[in-house]
């Protein structure tokens, strides 16, 4: 099957805030049809849900170190480094 993963994004200068909202299945192999899968804090309590949120539990940042029309450096905020090429 097929599916998309839902995200909402920030960006402040060169950081980028990236947060998980959920997943939508387009094609099952029950032939099913398309459905959204919530975010596992959505069945949490709004207040721990909250904390949790502003914790990052889903969610990341990077900071963009260098990028030209073919390539994109960027940190991440737990140490990893990324290179997207066009």
């Amino acid at each position: 099957g097929h599916y998309t993963q839902g995200h909402t994004y920030t960006v402040r200068g060169a950081t980028m805030t990236i947060s998980f909202t959920g997943i939508t299945l387009a094609s099952s192999a029950l032939g099913l049809p398309p459905f959204k899968l919530p975010s596992p804090l959505d069945a949490l309590p709004p207040e721990v849900r909250h904390a949790l949120a502003g914790a990052g539990v889903q969610s990341g940042a990077f900071d963009t170190a260098f990028v030209d029309g073919d390539l994109r450096v960027s940190r991440g905020d737990r140490g990893e480094l990324r290179v997207f090429v066009r």
